[in-house]
């Protein structure tokens, strides 16, 4: 169940980005109807009786022109420079989680077992913990949005980052590989986290009432 309060800011971000996109189509048809009259022969204008209109306004076509070309060529920048910002940033922080995966403490590897264990995208962490803190640092695991009537106080619900979910394996996250035994099956509930079995006994408990 989503939050009302998301779900608001949702709302409300809607009709800015939909008023965003139609002054952009505006600017685009402006700028080809101000093309196709610039560069259109005078033959062409003239078998249209356009020619004697645009000498007067030859000037401000002009301007038009060359205003939206330079507001078009400015985002074009902007926007090639926003994606190799973003490729940059995605490598760098693609290589800090490779090198912290290798490194993952028993209580981190626990954490992120969740994930296949409960067989969820989304579970409840507590937000103070110091090994959810580190996994967030990285860009391991990031905060959602969603929220439920069950969560408990403290918690606030996680998701591996795409960017990490790629290179979470079995042998990462000391997973067994294929039907687990008696052995492994007691293993995993053994190093599962004290906050993470509390969170599903208060979920239940919430849920039951």
């Amino acid at each position: 169940m989503q939050h009302p309060v998301n779900t608001r800011l949702e709302k409300a971000e809607q009709p800015k980005q939909q008023s965003t996109e139609t002054w952009w189509r505006l600017g685009i048809w402006m700028w080809g109807a101000v093309t196709l009259l610039l560069f259109t022969p005078d033959r062409v204008l003239d078998r249209f009786n356009l020619l004697a209109w645009m000498d007067p306004m030859l000037p401000f076509l002009a301007l038009a022109f060359v205003v939206l070309s330079a507001v078009f060529m400015s985002e074009t920048l902007t926007d090639l420079g926003q994606a190799l910002l973003h490729g940059i940033r995605r490598r760098v922080t693609t290589e800090r989680i490779r090198e912290r995966l290798t490194v993952l403490d028993h209580q981190e590897r626990a954490i992120l077992r969740e994930f296949f264990i409960q067989r969820r995208s989304t579970i409840a962490l507590p937000a103070d913990e110091p090994a959810v803190h580190g996994l967030e640092e990285v860009n391991i695991l990031r905060q959602t949005r969603s929220i439920d009537a069950f969560t408990p106080d403290g918690y606030l619900h996680y998701q591996i980052h795409p960017w990490a979910r790629p290179m979470l394996t079995a042998r990462t996250l000391n997973l067994p590989l294929g039907e687990m035994n008696e052995g492994q099956i007691q293993y995993l509930k053994a190093t599962r986290p004290d906050f993470v079995v509390r969170e599903l006994r208060i979920r239940r408990r919430r849920a039951a009432a």
